[in-house]
Protein backbone atom coordinates (compact mmCIF):
# COMPACT_ATOMS: atom_id res chain seq x y z
CA UNK A 1 0.00 0.00 0.00
CA UNK A 2 1.47 3.37 -0.99
CA UNK A 3 2.23 5.90 1.75
CA UNK A 4 -0.19 8.43 0.16
CA UNK A 5 -3.17 6.04 0.36
CA UNK A 6 -5.34 6.88 3.38
CA UNK A 7 -8.29 4.54 2.69
CA UNK A 8 -10.88 7.04 3.93
CA UNK A 9 -14.03 7.39 1.81
CA UNK A 10 -15.24 10.76 0.58
CA UNK A 11 -18.14 12.35 2.50
CA UNK A 12 -20.22 12.13 -0.70
CA UNK A 13 -19.56 8.93 -2.70
CA UNK A 14 -18.96 9.00 -6.45
CA UNK A 15 -21.44 6.16 -6.82
CA UNK A 16 -23.26 3.30 -5.13
CA UNK A 17 -22.72 -0.40 -5.87
CA UNK A 18 -25.90 -2.09 -4.64
CA UNK A 19 -25.28 -5.83 -4.31
CA UNK A 20 -28.36 -8.07 -4.19
CA UNK A 21 -26.67 -11.49 -3.77
CA UNK A 22 -23.34 -13.26 -3.36
CA UNK A 23 -21.05 -13.56 -6.41
CA UNK A 24 -22.59 -10.47 -8.00
CA UNK A 25 -20.10 -7.96 -9.40
CA UNK A 26 -20.13 -4.32 -10.41
CA UNK A 27 -17.65 -2.02 -12.09
CA UNK A 28 -16.43 1.35 -10.87
CA UNK A 29 -15.19 3.42 -13.84
CA UNK A 30 -12.36 5.80 -12.92
CA UNK A 31 -11.50 8.77 -15.15
CA UNK A 32 -8.20 10.48 -14.40
CA UNK A 33 -8.42 14.28 -14.23
CA UNK A 34 -4.64 14.79 -14.22
CA UNK A 35 -2.64 15.72 -17.33
CA UNK A 36 -0.21 12.85 -16.81
CA UNK A 37 -0.42 9.17 -16.02
CA UNK A 38 -1.10 8.48 -12.31
CA UNK A 39 -0.46 5.39 -10.20
CA UNK A 40 -3.54 4.29 -8.28
CA UNK A 41 -4.38 2.00 -5.39
CA UNK A 42 -7.85 0.55 -4.70
CA UNK A 43 -9.05 -1.14 -1.52
CA UNK A 44 -11.91 -1.39 0.94
CA UNK A 45 -12.25 1.28 3.63
CA UNK A 46 -11.76 0.29 7.27
CA UNK A 47 -15.00 -0.94 8.77
CA UNK A 48 -16.31 -2.49 5.55
CA UNK A 49 -18.18 -5.72 6.31
CA UNK A 50 -18.90 -8.63 4.00
CA UNK A 51 -16.35 -10.41 1.83
CA UNK A 52 -15.35 -8.55 -1.35
CA UNK A 53 -12.79 -9.06 -4.10
CA UNK A 54 -11.32 -5.95 -5.78
CA UNK A 55 -9.47 -6.18 -9.12
CA UNK A 56 -7.15 -4.60 -9.98
CA UNK A 57 -5.93 -3.23 -6.66
CA UNK A 58 -3.21 -1.12 -8.24
CA UNK A 59 -1.97 0.11 -11.58
CA UNK A 60 -1.62 3.27 -13.64
CA UNK A 61 -4.46 5.51 -14.77
CA UNK A 62 -4.31 6.90 -18.29
CA UNK A 63 -3.89 10.65 -18.56
CA UNK A 64 -6.90 12.96 -18.88
CA UNK A 65 -8.90 12.13 -21.99
CA UNK A 66 -7.50 8.59 -22.17
CA UNK A 67 -9.31 5.32 -21.64
CA UNK A 68 -10.89 5.00 -18.17
CA UNK A 69 -9.78 2.39 -15.64
CA UNK A 70 -12.39 -0.18 -14.68
CA UNK A 71 -12.24 -1.52 -11.11
CA UNK A 72 -14.31 -4.68 -10.62
CA UNK A 73 -15.82 -5.36 -7.19
CA UNK A 74 -17.28 -8.79 -6.52
CA UNK A 75 -19.34 -9.54 -3.40
CA UNK A 76 -18.34 -13.02 -2.21
CA UNK A 77 -20.93 -13.29 0.57
CA UNK A 78 -20.75 -13.06 4.33
CA UNK A 79 -22.91 -10.95 6.56
CA UNK A 80 -22.66 -7.28 7.19
CA UNK A 81 -23.86 -3.94 5.98
CA UNK A 82 -21.25 -3.16 3.31
CA UNK A 83 -18.94 -0.16 3.37
CA UNK A 84 -16.82 1.68 0.81
CA UNK A 85 -14.40 1.11 -2.04
CA UNK A 86 -11.68 3.78 -2.11
CA UNK A 87 -9.58 4.41 -5.23
CA UNK A 88 -6.80 6.93 -4.78
CA UNK A 89 -3.81 8.52 -6.52
CA UNK A 90 -1.43 11.04 -4.99
CA UNK A 91 -3.67 13.82 -6.36
CA UNK A 92 -7.21 12.42 -6.55
CA UNK A 93 -9.64 10.15 -4.73
CA UNK A 94 -12.86 8.35 -5.63
CA UNK A 95 -15.11 6.37 -3.33
CA UNK A 96 -18.09 4.12 -3.93
CA UNK A 97 -20.59 3.02 -1.32
CA UNK A 98 -21.02 -0.77 -1.17
CA UNK A 99 -24.55 -1.78 -0.13
CA UNK A 100 -25.47 -5.32 0.89
CA UNK A 101 -28.87 -7.04 0.99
Amino acid sequence: MPKWYDGKPMSVPDGVLDFKMANEQYEAVIMNGAMGFEDFYADLADGTTGVFEVEPKSGTLNKRGGEPQVITVRYKGGGGTGGHLVVQTEEEKWSYELKLP
